[in-house]
C-alpha cells in the first residue's frame, strides 16, 4: 500500500511536465516506468519497453523532416507469409538559440 501510495504521489508531481520537442512513434510504443523530475535532471526507470516500430524524438529548438515507407504483403492460404518493408530518412537540424553578443 505504502508504494501505490508513493508511485501516486510521483505521478501526480510530474503530471505537469510536457515534452515540448517533437515525437514520431510507428508502431506499437507500450513503456511502463517511473520518471521523477529533478533540478539536475529527470530520474528515469524502466520496467517494461516494449516497441514494434520506431520512435524518434527531437529537442524543442530543432527542425525535423522525415520520410517513412512502408510496405506489406501477406499471404494465408497453404502456407502463413508475411513480409515487411520499413525504410526511415530522418534529417534533424538544430535551430540556433544561443544569443549573439555584440562585440565593441
Amino acid at each position: 500500500m505504502k508504494f501505490a501510495t508513493f508511485v501516486l504521489a510521483v505521478a501526480l508531481a510530474s503530471a505537469g511536465c510536457v515534452y515540448k520537442g517533437a515525437k514520431v512513434t510507428e508502431g506499437t510504443d507500450l513503456a511502463v516506468g517511473l520518471t521523477v523530475p529533478g533540478s539536475e535532471g529527470a530520474l528515469t526507470l524502466d520496467a517494461l519497453n516494449y516497441l514494434t516500430g520506431f520512435r524518434l524524438g527531437i529537442a524543442e529548438n530543432a527542425g525535423l523532416e522525415v520520410k517513412y515507407t512502408c510496405a506489406e504483403t501477406n499471404s494465408y492460404f497453404g502456407c502463413i507469409t508475411t513480409r515487411i518493408y520499413k525504410s526511415i530518412d530522418a534529417k534533424v537540424e538544430p535551430c540556433e538559440v544561443t544569443p549573439v553578443k555584440d562585440e565593441k
